[in-house]
């Protein structure tokens, strides 16, 4: 099962396991450092994710990724662009579609 949530201190691991993956980070925004560090990781958790509309992406009780909007200023501020990183291991599931479905609900 797969829900969205707030990141919590224990999914420091998991967070720089999967952003020190060349797979999934190629694919990131150059402000996401690689290699990613437990400090970057801390202070994602404690100060990046509460910046807007950020979720972690949970299947069966571990976190796994990230989804966050950011809203559109102007005349854009009827939109927003969505971003996402996720574990390889979970490539090709849905889970994005899913995860896609249940944060612009948020919105």
């Amino acid at each position: 099962m797969m829900i969205l949530r707030e990141f919590k201190q224990h999914d420091t691991f998991q967070i720089v396991t999967i952003l020190n993956n060349q797979q999934v980070a190629r694919y990131l925004s150059s402000k996401i450092p690689f290699p990613y560090t437990q400090a970057d990781a801390n202070w994602w958790i404690n100060e990046g994710a509460k910046c807007g509309i950020i979720k972690a992406i949970e299947v069966d009780g571990l976190c796994v990724g990230c989804i966050g909007v950011i809203p559109g200023e102007f005349e854009y501020s009827r939109s927003g662009e969505i971003g996402y990183w996720l574990s390889q291991q979970y490539w090709g599931q849905g889970i994005i579609t899913q995860a896609i479905g249940l944060i612009i609900r948020v919105c």
